[in-house]
């Protein structure tokens, strides 16, 4: 309807890619348009938890804003109001169910998908991903809602391996076949059959935060990845 056709050009504007609207909308949709999507949408909407926090007044001009006075929300038109109207960022269900809607707005057939984020403490359950059918012979996994997966749209199959073209962090798919591993749970085993693995470029020379800094001196590259450490378990299915 024409709602959500304004809300479609109004979210492709708030990343960035409104000039391409009309052509996105008009196009079935790719591998190479998801990736764009997904890379704009990273660039733009950050993960943030602000609305958790008490804020202080700022002199007369910026009242005080009280802890938790912007409860996230499962209600897909507040997180949209909040992201794409508010220009806001958010927690992982809030960013990626907006970007769910972004994408099945545009033709995209997408599953959501509970994640249990490992911790030493053993895996947490509460994080969302999500899987992008019909666009090969696998589905693809992208997860803008969380901090440090994959920036890259990564084929949801065993072995499979993206490097991050961002910061150059390497991600790959095993098997979660054991079910002592992780500190997870007999349920969490059966459940979630894979885990995402990541290996980021060791020292402080394969940091974005080196030019973000702006050093005097940049250290010199790393020259070896770190070995593979787990991520979140993950359902295929």
């Amino acid at each position: 309807n024409a709602g959500n056709k304004c809300t479609l050009f109004a979210f492709l504007d708030r990343i960035g890619l409104y000039a391409e609207a009309e052509a996105l909308i008009a196009r079935e949709p790719s591998a190479e348009d998801l990736s764009k999507l997904l890379h704009a949408f990273l660039l733009t909407v950050p993960f943030e938890n602000l609305g958790q926090h008490a804020h202080p007044a700022l002199g007369d001009s910026v009242a005080a804003v009280p802890a938790a006075k912007h409860i996230p929300s499962l209600d897909v038109h507040k997180t949209l109001k909040k992201v794409v109207y508010d220009r806001r960022g958010g927690f992982c269900f809030e960013l990626n169910f907006a970007f769910a809607w972004l994408l099945r707005s545009l033709g995209y057939k997408v599953r959501l998908s509970i994640s249990y984020v490992i911790t030493p403490g053993g895996p947490v359950p509460g994080h969302l991903a999500l899987f992008v059918d019909g666009l090969g012979p696998q589905p693809l996994h992208v997860d803008p809602g969380f901090g440090d997966a994959p920036r890259e749209p990564m084929a949801a199959v065993l072995g499979s391996t993206v490097t991050d073209s961002m910061i150059g962090d390497a991600y790959s798919f095993a098997p979660n076949d054991d079910p002592s591993a992780f500190g997870q749970t007999p349920e969490m085993a059966k459940r979630c059959g894979q885990v995402l693995m990541r290996s980021r470029k060791s020292g402080f020379g394969g940091s974005v935060m080196v030019d973000f800094v702006g050093l005097p001196e940049t250290p010199p590259p790393a020259p070896e990845m770190t070995p593979p450490e787990p991520v979140y378990l993950v359902n295929f299915d």
